[in-house]
């Protein structure tokens, strides 16, 4: 038996870089947050700061209904 590959611990990129943006889908809202490919430990403090930030800005929204 030979292995043929491997894909251990690959990230994803985006082409457009990393994708952190809410968007309403179906009238729920989703928070995306993902293609930082290798460098996503590095960036994913700030990106969880956006992603937060994010989550708030629809809470807040939410509670003025």
């Amino acid at each position: 038996m030979s292995v043929i590959r491997h894909g251990v611990g690959l990230r994803p990129m985006r082409k457009d870089g990393p994708r952190v943006e809410k968007e309403k889908i179906a009238n729920v809202w989703v928070v995306h947050n993902y293609g930082h490919g290798g460098y996503g430990y590095q960036a994913s403090y700030g990106c969880a700061m956006e992603a937060e930030m994010l989550i708030e800005s629809i809470l807040k929204e939410k509670a003025r209904l």
